[in-house]
């Protein structure tokens, strides 16, 4: 109690002393030793404390939907688990009333839960369910994570042939709770004149070493792009599963991908083209003593602050301070419902018809699953075309059709039939096309 008293009383303090920078300050040149050095909050003067704008007038909202604007918004779905189609839904909610159309993208394997979502989003959600927003649904082969899923929705926009054919664009993942209506991602583009907006930016180096404007970066749970910037995102973050981007080399993966996919577009673009709406980076008040907690996502008082006085619209689903963590469905329905933050985007959630008769232990690639749980039509492709039975598919034995053949020197119906299976060329390569429990 002692120390939630605490962190409330710094908040405050942060809150009625600091103000956002929300400007494009970094862009200007710094020329000598006592040069200002821009930073992501700025003390209030004392006529703007006394002015009572709040926090979260710094960041425009647009109040209705323009009308020369066609709006698309991707979600790019992964229902892993029950909190993933919460967090879904909740988007569904709250950040696709100011759209025209959303195309959820998501691995084949998923479809029967995101099926599910979707039609009840048509019953419920009323601006889906009085046809205000359109709403479709693809699948791919899920090999390059969340961004693989938005480029391929996106490229195949028409067929393909003409990706172009919205003002805006909206890309976001299903990490996080939506906490409340917002527009701000798409309002921003034309508001503040650039190609590529993010929920927040940060300056905190790579690899969480050092700090300063010149390593401005926007983080990529929530982003919107107009057609220019869209180009620039398709050319640099639409590459194939085996480009140096996804760095197989890397001992820390998942920490280069990062760094390739998010901390680098921002250099993509002209430095004023690009903005995020609020500071990753705390101010110095609610810092943390480990540099790499320094933002929102690590740094709950920060949070609390973005989300309580300036409007921040998410919450991080895997951040237990943020969100809560419970480990039977039975306990997370209790919470979910009374959460006072998590309310607000679940007004239309129908939790029984939802988790009704949904296994979420099958929420995994075809090729990860035991044989009895393969659909009919798997088991027949993967014995038939594969040359598996069940107990080499359970055992993560070798196929004697397969074994010691590279990709290319399988036949063309050996290949659909893997991809089928959601095994890729590169997975196959590295040998990761496994059922994950050897029994």
């Amino acid at each position: 109690m002692k120390k939630e008293a605490k962190d409330r009383k710094r908040i405050h303090q942060a809150v009625f002393e600091e103000k956002p920078n929300t400007s494009f300050d970094r862009c200007e040149k710094r020329d000598g030793p006592n040069a200002v050095v821009q930073q992501p909050w700025y003390k209030k003067s004392e006529a703007e404390k006394k002015s009572g704008k709040t926090l979260r007038e710094y960041v425009y909202e647009a109040p209705e939907k323009p009308a020369n604007k066609k709006r698309l918004l991707i979600i790019a779905s992964v229902p892993r688990d029950e909190a993933h189609l919460l967090t879904f839904w909740s988007e569904l909610e709250c950040f696709t009333d100011h759209v025209d159309h959303v195309i959820v993208s998501a691995p084949t394997w998923a479809k029967p839960y995101v099926e599910r979502a979707i039609a009840l989003a048509q019953k419920y959600i009323p601006h889906f369910a009085n046809n205000m927003v359109s709403i479709e649904t693809m699948y791919f082969l899920n090999n390059r994570y969340d961004v693989g899923l938005w480029c391929d929705a996106y490229n195949s926009l028409n067929g393909g042939k003409n990706p172009e054919t919205y003002d805006e664009y909206g890309l976001i993942n299903d990490s996080v709770f939506a906490l409340r209506k917002f527009s701000g991602i798409f309002d921003n583009l034309e508001h503040q004149n650039v190609h590529m907006t993010s929920l927040a930016y940060s300056y905190t180096y790579k690899w969480n070493k050092g700090y300063g404007p010149e390593e401005f970066w926007v983080e990529s749970v929530y982003r919107g792009f107009d057609n220019k910037g869209m180009d620039i995102f398709n050319e640099h973050s639409c590459v194939a599963e085996d480009h140096p981007f996804f760095c197989p080399e890397e001992d820390d993966q998942k920490a280069c991908i990062i760094n390739n996919f998010e901390h680098d577009l921002a250099k993509e673009y002209p430095c004023n083209k690009v903005q995020g709406l609020y500071p990753a980076d705390s101010p110095e008040l609610l810092a943390t003593r480990d540099d790499w907690k320094r933002t929102w996502i690590k740094n709950t008082r920060y949070w609390r602050m973005l989300a309580d006085d300036m409007g921040f619209p998410i919450a991080k689903a895997n951040e237990p301070e943020q969100t809560g963590t419970w480990w039977q469905l039975r306990e997370s329905k209790v919470a979910w419902k009374n959460d006072p933050m998590l309310k607000n985007c679940t007004k239309f959630f129908p939790m029984e018809e939802m988790f009704n008769d949904l296994d979420f232990k099958l929420a995994k690639p075809f090729h990860k699953r035991k044989w009895h749980n393969l659909p009919p039509d798997m088991q027949i492709l993967a014995s038939e075309t594969l040359g598996f039975d069940e107990g080499k598919w359970d055992r993560a034995q070798d196929s004697p059709i397969l074994v010691g053949k590279s990709w290319n020197e399988l036949s063309i119906a050996k290949q659909t039939a893997l991809l089928t299976l959601e095994c890729s060329k590169l997975h196959y390569t590295q040998n990761d096309c496994r059922v994950q429990t050897i029994i």
